[in-house]
């Protein structure tokens, strides 16, 4: 069973229907993750972290801010990652 998988659904499906967590998803960063979807489910997760530490804030920037360095720091930490090419620019 793919535990990472189950994981990335539940926080996705959490923040989709959360009322007080909003989450804003650009097809400009998405597109990054194309080669590793695993990356989709961290960047939502550090998002929505992002969102619940600071009282539901609603900045974009800062949410996605906070998404792409928990990417980043998953992608820095683990090897088994795939290297990707949109990341390391």
């Amino acid at each position: 069973m793919d535990y990472r998988k189950l994981a990335d659904a539940w926080v996705i499906a959490w923040l989709i229907n959360s009322p007080t967590v909003t989450v804003g998803v650009r097809a400009s960063i998405m597109k990054a993750f194309d080669k590793n979807k695993q990356l989709t489910g961290l960047f939502m997760a550090g998002y929505g972290r992002y969102c619940l530490e600071n009282n539901y804030s609603k900045e974009e920037l800062k949410g996605a801010t906070a998404g792409l360095k928990a990417v980043f720091n998953c992608y820095l930490l683990a090897e088994i990652l795939k290297k990707i090419k949109d990341l390391k620019n």
